[in-house]
């Protein structure tokens, strides 16, 4: 007991989610996300399945979708992602603020 379960990986291909290309896999799951994504107390074998849409460009899974062999499922999916450097205004010091420097050179 304790040992590794095998982790079969089927590949899924690729799609465009929110304008992005990325790329899936299924593969059955025996961890803690595994088991909130289809809902399950207590894994065993073959109980869960996780399809997961992986975007290269962005280095990040925009899609899970986590079942278990009676069809009830769980999903993640990222939306409106935004591709673009955010605005300067995020990073401005607002106005009225002061920097103090109390220290001695």
């Amino acid at each position: 007991g304790g040992g590794m379960l095998p982790r079969p990986i089927t590949s899924l291909g690729s799609k465009q989610i929110e304008g992005i290309t990325v790329t899936g896999t299924s593969a059955p799951d025996y961890s803690a996300l595994g088991l909130i994504l289809a809902g399950i107390r207590r894994p065993f074998p073959g109980s869960i399945t996780i399809d997961s849409w992986f975007a290269a460009d962005l280095k990040v899974v925009l899609s899970m979708e986590g079942r278990d062999k009676y069809s009830n499922s769980r999903s993640l999916r990222l939306v409106n992602i935004v591709q673009a450097e955010p605005s300067v205004t995020l990073f401005a010091i607002p106005p009225g603020y002061t920097v103090i420097d109390h220290r001695t050179h």
